[in-house]
C-alpha cells in the first residue's frame, strides 16, 4: 500500500511540475524522434479469395520542423517487422474455413505530413499541444514466399510479388512536453493505399492457365504510437 502511495505522490507532482511548462510553441523549431507504433491492417481479400494481413509492430524516425506555432510539417520512416498474409484454401469437412500463410510481408511507409496544432491559452494546461495531422507517402513493401505456400503448390514453384504503392494519411496526436526541448508522442492514423500483387506457378519452364494472377491488395490500416521528440532551436536571420 505504501508503494502505491509513494507513487501517487510521485506522479501529482510531475503533474504539478508539467503544468508549469511553457515550451509548446515549436516555431522555427527541429525535431528529431524516435517511435513505435502498431500496425493493424483491414485487409480482408487476396486475388478474390478471403485473405488476412495480420497486425505488426513498428519502429520509425521523424523530422519536425515549426512553420509557426500553429503549423508544423513531418518527414517520417517507419518499418513494421514481418507479419503474414494469409488466405482461404477451402473448408475442411468440419465447415471450418481453412487458411494457408501465403507470405512474410513488411510494410515500410516514407510519409510526408502536415500538423495543424492547437496551443491552449496560458491559464490551461499549456504544456498538452493536441494536433490534425494529415498527409501523403509511399509505402515500400517487401514479400516473402512463406514454406507453407510453396509446400501447398509443390511441385509447381510458386512466387508471389508486392509492389510499392502511394498512398495518404489522416490522424491526430499529441504532444506533452517534460522539459524546453523534450516531448512525448502519443498519435494514432489511418492510411489507405493499395499494393499490386502478382501470382505466378511455373513448372519446367511451362504456366499454367490462368497465371499468372494479377490483382490488388488493401493495405489500409490503422496505427497506433507512442514516441519521443528532441526539439533544438535553429539560429534566427
Amino acid at each position: 500500500m505504501k508503494k502505491f502511495v509513494a507513487l501517487g505522490i510521485l506522479v501529482s507532482f510531475f503533474l504539478i511540475g508539467l503544468n508549469h511548462l511553457w515550451a509548446q510553441d515549436i516555431t522555427n523549431k527541429v525535431g528529431v524522434g524516435a517511435r513505435f507504433m502498431w500496425l493493424s491492417p483491414r485487409t480482408d481479400s487476396y486475388l478474390g479469395d478471403k485473405g488476412d494481413l495480420e497486425g505488426k509492430s513498428m519502429f520509425g524516425g521523424t523530422l519536425t520542423y515549426g512553420i509557426n506555432k500553429w503549423l508544423s510539417i513531418e518527414l517520417a520512416f517507419d518499418y513494421s517487422l514481418r507479419t503474414n498474409l494469409k488466405r482461404v484454401i477451402g473448408r475442411e469437412i468440419s465447415g471450418v474455413e481453412k487458411w494457408v500463410k501465403v507470405a512474410k510481408v513488411r510494410v515500410y511507409p516514407l510519409t510526408l505530413s502536415a500538423q495543424l496544432r492547437y496551443l491552449a491559452p496560458p491559464e490551461y494546461y499549456t504544456w498538452m499541444v493536441p494536433y490534425l495531422t494529415f498527409g501523403f507517402g509511399r509505402y515500400f513493401v517487401d514479400c516473402d514466399v512463406s514454406k507453407e505456400y510453396k509446400d501447398y503448390y509443390s511441385p509447381w514453384r510458386v512466387k508471389v510479388d508486392m509492389k510499392s504503392a502511394w498512398g495518404g494519411h489522416i490522424g491526430g496526436g499529441l504532444d506533452i512536453f517534460v522539459s524546453k526541448n523534450i516531448a512525448f508522442n502519443f498519435e494514432f492514423r489511418y492510411f489507405w493505399a493499395d499494393s499490386d500483387i502478382c501470382e505466378t506457378l511455373k513448372i519446367d519452364n511451362t504456366i499454367p492457365s490462368p497465371y499468372p494472377r494479377k490483382g490488388e491488395i488493401d493495405l489500409d490500416s490503422w496505427m497506433v504510437g507512442v514516441g519521443i521528440k528532441f526539439y533544438f532551436g535553429l539560429p534566427h536571420r
